[in-house]
């Protein structure tokens, strides 16, 4: 018998993922997130990003989509790759698909590259290196460099992302300003009154990170993207006010975090209390229930108790479970067959359907004799075999949906019967509950790095001309 069980529950694990399809798994992080912008006198600026992936599975390359719009065309375009401790390979622009090889095409103002080289559970670095002119604007009192350096377009978490922006010379103290615009958790840091860094250790997806930096004009005093108007004030006036507005935006979540951390656990004993005075109002002379019980509440189904009882829906063991029940009660039984090469067993029904099967019993009969089988018997060669027809076996996973629903039609009539009449409420506020202090969970976590990290630099940042806003 025992054996005969471990039969049926493995064929029905089968049958219940007749339908469901296998897909390898693939996937890639990014481990490192490096771009170099070399601003230049005529106010273009080369870029350098090095992007670290490490792959589980096999891939044929990547894609990289460079935005460059509202400024011309980039130059000086070339792609290197680099494999764990091993020196760059440049590749080389060309339509063949090769390994070694990238495809470049420019539209709607964006760069779309498409790298080919294989690789399968490795670490490699790929090197975009390129040239945007006029990438910088001189005013009459100031040269800005604003660029989203890291785009919004990422559908990935970026691990470890530096941002280094180099002037083509230093400049007197005070007249560099850089701010840094993205996830809460980044940094902006001045050096030598010439470079500004942006680090950020984790950036989620679909989150951009923005450098705007100002410097005098003479650092860029060949740059013929001019524009006759004072800009800086207006620069500065606007930083502040989007900082301010944060720190205010930041200050109101707080508090209503604050609020929800009293509400969250206030409803958890409320929900207890209740929950314990509906019980013994449902129950007001409670006994001990014995160790063991060795009858059911009432005559059900294996499958209809397992959801009307314990809430879970149709699954494999009560297939199995079912089966065995009708064997018990002489509407089945199972014989075992000996093969040329090996043996089976018959699955064979001893007497017609009557009254006392229900309509979920009659369902689970006609799912695998009628189906399967033909009409009175049906060998567990034969349900696996059915794999490999696949219009029987469309006919076999439709009777296998009809069985489950009469299952659940029949078990509603019981969940009434045996749930608590305030179990519904109770859930309901359990739920909520939960929810509640998920939610505080969730605001604390992310409030609190943020609060930590304005609390540890904002000091800093005003001292060495530096700015922050997060959003």
């Amino acid at each position: 018998m025992k054996k005969i069980v471990a039969i049926i529950s493995f064929i029905s694990f089968f049958l219940l993922s007749i339908s469901s399809p296998k897909v390898a798994a693939r996937s890639y992080d990014i481990d490192n997130y490096d771009v170099l912008v070399e601003i230049q006198e005529d106010g273009s600026a080369f870029f350098t990003e090095r992007i670290t992936y490490y792959f589980d599975g096999e891939f044929n390359g990547v894609l990289f989509n460079l935005d460059y719009a509202s400024h011309p065309s980039p130059t000086d375009v070339s792609v290197t790759v680099e494999g764990e401790g091993q020196a760059g390979q440049l590749f080389r622009q060309a339509t063949s698909q090769e390994p070694g090889t990238y495809e470049l095409v420019n539209e709607a103002g964006f760069l779309r590259f498409t790298v080919y080289n294989p690789i399968s559970d490795d670490e490699m670095t790929i090197v975009y290196s390129y040239r945007i002119p006029e990438m910088v604007t001189n005013y009459n009192d100031t040269a800005q460099f604003n660029r989203r350096v890291i785009g919004s377009a990422w559908d990935d978490v970026l691990s470890d992302v530096d941002v280094r922006i180099e002037l083509p010379m230093p400049v007197e103290p005070g007249e560099l300003k850089a701010w840094g615009h993205g996830d809460a958790t980044g940094e902006v840091t001045l050096q030598d009154n010439q470079v500004v860094l942006l680090e950020v250790g984790r950036n989620p997806e679909n989150t951009f990170v923005e450098a705007n930096v100002v410097f005098p004009t003479y650092v860029t005093w060949n740059n013929p993207n001019k524009v006759a108007e004072d800009r800086l004030e207006q620069i500065i006036g606007t930083e502040e006010k989007l900082e301010r507005d944060e720190i205010e935006s930041r200050r109101n979540i707080l508090i209503g975090g604050t609020l929800l951390g009293l509400f969250g656990p206030l409803v958890a004993l409320l929900t207890l209390v209740w929950m314990q005075r509906k019980n013994k109002k449902s129950n007001p002379d409670p006994y001990d229930e014995p160790e063991y019980v060795y009858q059911l509440p009432a005559l059900l189904a294996p499958a209809v108790m397992n959801k009307a009882i314990f809430g879970q829906r149709p699954n494999p063991d009560t297939v199995t479970a079912t089966l065995l029940d009708l064997v018990r009660r002489g509407y089945l039984k199972m014989d075992e067959i000996e093969l040329e090469n090996g043996f089976d067993y018959l699955i064979s029904k001893t007497k017609e359907s009557d009254t006392d099967l229900s309509d979920q019993e009659w369902h689970l009969l006609k799912w695998f004799l009628d189906t399967a089988g033909d009409g009175e018997s049906v060998t567990l060669g034969e349900v696996e075999a059915i794999e490999a027809d696949t219009k029987l076996g469309e006919a076999f996973y439709k009777e296998h949906l009809a069985w489950e629903k009469a299952v659940l039609e029949e078990a509603k009539i019981y969940e009434k019967r045996y749930r608590a009449p305030h179990a519904t409420a109770a859930n309901v506020w359990t739920i909520l509950s939960l929810i509640a202090n998920i939610a505080l969970f969730i605001l604390l976590l992310t409030q609190l790095r943020w609060l930590l990290f304005l609390i540890g630099h904002t000091f800093a940042a005003f001292a060495c001309g530096a700015r922050y806003r997060f959003s």
